[in-house]
């Protein structure tokens, strides 16, 4: 199917180039085309031919053959269905036009040819399942929050961001995950943004200053107040927490957990991943702002998805030599 695809794209694209007269400006895209574009069968979003390098898409390269149980194949059909709504909805689909902009449009709907988004890269480490979660009402991967920390880490030499994973590796590996903290210096940043996943069901946020008996300050974007907030931590975040610092240079922490209120995410959202995400990039614009709870957050579920896959994309694909900024 791929290679179908691949040549029939190749000779659709020969055929115009061949055909075409001296090549004028093409123009922008309005907010809204996509959804038509899609509607319409095209195969390309309009007025993005040119910034679309098809010899190099991951999702028309051979790639290995896996197969997948029934459940994968629920989960593959879900991710991909979801996609499309958020992508083509009549509401957010000129949101979500103007935030991805037409270069990253016509890179989404390539991908989006790819048979097997499981395993079809984008990066070696960030998949197209991965884009297309993101760009979804659907939960994020694990990748979303492992490369878009990794992109915040290559714009800061003041904070640093543990690998989401982390947490889950400590209690399943108890104090065995202390030989994991050898590789990364964390003790010549500042402060540290520490994600916990609670139960492969939600994602919330510690940071704290590296100094000796260092408070913990605790995020949930399901926050009903701040006393049930206190009520959700997790029993063993101190304790794994002490582990990392004992890594480093934290023989303990102050005891005393504080929570900072953030804006709750919307019910009934699978949000909390790009939560995180987004409460990193606004604690490490300015740490001591956030931890005194001055910190301008929005939640707004179309604008985290679209913007995230704009710094991951340009991160990841379009330039992933260039220096980097946060927007």
């Amino acid at each position: 199917m791929v290679r179908a695809e691949r040549r029939q794209l190749e000779e659709a694209i020969a055929l115009s180039q061949a055909d075409a007269a001296p090549v004028t400006p093409l123009k922008e895209p309005s907010p809204g085309d996509y959804t038509k574009m899609v509607r319409n069968g095209s195969l390309l979003s309009p007025g993005t031919e040119q910034a679309l390098d098809v010899e190099h898409l991951p999702s028309l390269q051979e790639h290995e053959i896996t197969i997948l149980d029934r459940d994968e194949m629920a989960k593959l059909k879900e991710v991909k269905k979801s996609h499309f709504q958020f992508m083509m909805g009549r509401v957010n689909s000129p949101l979500v036009s103007h935030l991805l902009g037409s270069a990253n449009l016509g890179l989404v709907d390539g991908y989006c040819l790819a048979s097997n988004i499981r395993v079809t890269s984008i990066n070696q480490n960030f998949r197209v399942y991965d884009l297309m979660s993101l760009l979804s009402f659907r939960p994020v991967s694990d990748a979303v929050l492992t490369c878009y920390l990794h992109w915040l880490q290559s714009t800061t030499e003041n904070v640093y961001f543990a690998n989401p994973s982390l947490f889950r590796y400590m209690q399943v590996f108890d104090n065995s995950a202390q030989r994991l903290l050898d590789v990364d210096d964390w003790t010549h940043y500042n402060y540290v943004c520490f994600p916990v996943n609670i139960n492969d069901w939600h994602w919330t946020l510690a940071v704290f200053r590296v100094q000796d008996k260092a408070t913990i300050y605790y995020m949930d974007s399901l926050n009903e107040s701040k006393q049930q907030v206190l009520e959700s931590i997790p029993a063993q975040l101190v304790e794994k927490l002490e582990i990392f610092g004992r890594s480093g240079c934290i023989s303990e922490f102050n005891p005393e957990v504080e929570v900072i209120m953030v804006p709750r995410q919307k019910k009934g959202n699978n949000d909390c991943g790009m939560c995180v995400n987004e409460m990193c990039k606004t604690f490490a614009r300015d740490p001591e702002e956030f931890l005194r709870g001055e910190a301008d957050l929005v939640f707004d579920s179309i604008i985290m998805r679209c913007t995230q896959a704009n710094a991951l994309l340009k991160w990841l694909y379009h330039d992933p030599c260039a220096d980097t900024k946060m927007s």
